[in-house]
Order: C-alpha cells, then sequence, then structure tokens
C-alpha cells in the first residue's frame, strides 16, 4: 500500500492503465498478485525520484562549494602576489631615489602654480587634486 503521496499518484495512475489494457472496469479492484507488483513498482519508482533529486542537489551544492573554493584560493594568490610585489619593491635601493624625485617634482609643481599666480593653500589643493585623481585610475 503505497504511505506517500507520490507513490499514491504513481500506484493510481499505474492501476488505472493496467485495468484498461487488461479490460478490467474502474469501479473492480485489480487482482492481489497485480497489485503488489504496482505498489512495488510505485514505490521503485519513488525511491528512483528521490535519489535523482538528492543526487541533483549534492551535485549542485558541490558544484558552489568547489566555485567559492575556487573564488576563495583565486583571491588569496592575488593578495598574496600583491604583498609580495610590496616587498619586492620597498626593498629595491631606488625606492627612496624614486620617492625623493617624486617629492622634488611635486615640489617645483607647487612653485610654478604660485609663480602663476595661484595663492599657497590653492597650488596645494590643485597639487592634491591631481594626486588624488591619479591614485583613483
Amino acid at each position: 500500500m503505497p504511505v506517500n503521496p507520490l507513490e499514491t499518484k504513481i500506484s493510481a495512475d499505474i492501476e488505472k492503465k493496467l485495468k484498461a489494457k487488461l479490460g478490467i472496469p474502474d469501479n473492480q479492484p485489480l487482482p492481489t498478485t497485480f497489485k503488489t507488483i504496482v505498489d512495488k513498482a510505485a514505490k521503485d519508482m519513488d525511491l528512483a525520484a528521490t535519489e535523482r533529486f538528492v543526487k541533483k542537489e549534492a551535485l549542485l551544492l558541490g558544484k558552489q562549494f568547489y566555485r567559492d573554493t575556487t573564488i576563495q584560493e583565486a583571491m588569496t594568490n592575488r593578495l598574496s602576489n600583491a604583498l609580495k610585489g610590496v616587498q619586492l619593491v620597498s626593498q629595491s635601493a631606488d625606492l627612496q631615489k624614486m620617492i625623493d624625485e617624486n617629492a622634488k617634482m611635486l615640489f617645483a609643481k607647487k612653485k610654478a602654480l604660485e609663480t602663476a599666480g595661484f595663492s599657497q593653500a590653492e597650488a596645494f589643493q590643485l597639487i592634491l587634486a591631481e594626486v588624488s585623481a591619479k591614485k583613483a585610475k
């Protein structure tokens, strides 16, 4: 005897078709031998459908886990590489020279703006805006 809605529906559909093929009227019961086989088939089909559903869900969860793990590994690798790059640059003997030259160029640009008629505060704001715009790129 079916115990859940899916088994009940499968069993009823199979019984109806089997009765039609055997010429048994709808109001007559199916012989016990056939009924036992029909119920077993319905139960097996329900189990198979449940198994397919569970496998599909497990596969989707596995794919999501793999995707999340892959993204996490990629981000970890990128951050690690960025840190190595910063460490490499900071160990360079030329770094301080580059910083000093950049400071001299900014100072010269500020002086040029002041010579062109900008106040000290305005020149500073223009330099600050330029540096900020470069960082945003």
